[in-house]
């Protein structure tokens, strides 16, 4: 199959994504982006290394913060329920203490 170059950067230049494409011959993946979004990819890998540990934290928290901040309400309801049930066998299980015979 013929893979049609031009439609490809087109989709990668409307969307601002990048775009996989597989070799058919070695079943290798090739990624296909904008150089600047390439580059910015990668002189951030390399401001993270001259972090101090407080700053690295902060950033993790801030993507952290910024990643649930888009994602879809879910409602906990069900799993909360397993949940309890789950806490009142843990407490069955407390009851009993064993103690290693020497």
């Amino acid at each position: 199959m013929a893979i049609n170059s031009k439609r490809i950067f087109e989709l990668v230049r409307k969307t601002g994504n990048p775009c996989f494409v597989a070799d058919a011959d070695n079943e290798e993946v090739y990624v296909i982006m904008r150089a600047a979004d390439y580059e910015a990819l990668v002189l951030e890998e390399q401001d993270i290394e001259s972090l101090t540990e407080e700053q690295l934290l902060d950033k993790i928290n801030l993507e952290i913060d910024q990643w649930q901040s888009v994602q879809p309400e879910i409602d906990s309801s069900e799993w909360r329920e397993d949940w309890d049930m789950d806490d009142e066998e843990d407490e069955d299980d407390e009851r009993y203490y064993i103690e290693p015979v020497d």
